[in-house]
């Protein structure tokens, strides 16, 4: 948050930060092992001494929210990487939460699957409805984005089905295919690789570094 004045163009009675609006309550840090480096010390530094000044601010303020992270990937892993603070994972690990990803707990995809069903037909007020087929179908299926996944999944079938029953065969149809399906391409298949090989050159006369990029991302996406 910031104070009156503290940059041009800052709000006239300034503005609240998300530590300070979550007093007395829960602070949610997710995704917190995209938080940079060099930022990580101060993040470090409020977990502390649980103390905070607002931009343009000598005051100090006192936290007293909880904390709560969220990482989805490995931070030790990270940490030996030496891509996250060994010192902040200590103070984040009080408590740890595994989650299991949605494939390594498949008893939950028909109850997900239906609740975010009732959700649809609620908004759009339609009366769409999985059959039991669709729903072995939904459970047998890799989810990669795990509970994200299944939501958009759900979301897509009320959009683009012509009938209100959901069996096998039209999710067979409507849904994209699973890349955890898919057998990974082979490195030599990828046609864009060929720009790199060495006796092409890796820009053309009279292409400019950034548009040998482009053209070389472009390639890339399109194999794959």
């Amino acid at each position: 948050g910031y104070t009156y004045g503290a940059f041009s163009g800052a709000a006239a009675k300034g503005r609240k930060g998300i530590v300070e609006l979550a007093q007395n309550g829960t602070l949610v840090l997710d995704e917190v092992n995209s938080i940079p480096y060099h930022l990580q010390s101060k993040l470090l530094h409020f977990l502390e001494e649980r103390t905070f000044a607002p931009i343009g601010s000598n005051k100090i303020h006192r936290s007293t929210c909880r904390i709560l992270a969220a990482t989805n990937q490995d931070l030790p892993t990270l940490v030996r990487r030496g891509e996250f603070r060994a010192d902040l994972y200590y103070r984040l690990s009080v408590l740890e939460l595994g989650v299991p990803g949605l494939a390594e707990r498949r008893e939950d995809v028909r109850g997900l699957a239906q609740n975010f069903l009732v959700k649809c037909n609620e908004k759009l007020k339609t009366k769409y409805q999985l059959t039991t087929d669709a729903l072995e179908f939904l459970e047998n299926r890799a989810w990669p984005g795990n509970v994200r996944e299944l939501e958009n999944c759900i979301e897509r079938l009320t959009a683009l089905s012509p009938g209100s029953r959901l069996d096998r065969e039209t999710l067979r149809r409507l849904l994209p295919s699973s890349p955890l399906n898919t057998p990974p391409m082979p490195l030599d298949s990828v046609n864009a690789s060929s720009a790199l090989q060495p006796d092409r050159p890796a820009i053309p006369d009279g292409e400019s570094l950034d548009d040998a990029v482009a053209r070389l991302e472009k390639g890339m996406i399109e194999a794959a």
